[in-house]
């Protein structure tokens, strides 16, 4: 049951998803928009991971799979 605000519209408009064994599932979108905080942010994967309360190896996974769409090889340095 949501609850439902004045104007009659659920209080809460995002849904939380999870597969058959109850893990969280994160959108494409919001996975990408935490790539690049990620990017701008300095900090390791790991501290990252912690920050926004995911796994390290989730997180490893996302990165991986962000710098093969763009065609990195993980070998480049970010430009400081």
């Amino acid at each position: 049951m949501t609850s439902m605000n004045e104007a009659g519209s659920s209080a809460d408009s995002t849904l939380i998803k999870t597969d058959t064994l109850g893990r969280l599932r994160t959108s494409p979108e919001r996975r990408e928009m935490l790539l690049d905080e990620f990017e701008q942010s300095g900090m390791s994967g790991a501290e990252f991971a912690r920050l926004i309360g995911i796994k390290y190896q989730t997180f490893a996974g996302w990165r991986q799979w962000w710098c093969k769409c763009r065609g990195e090889t993980g070998t480049e340095k970010k430009a400081e």
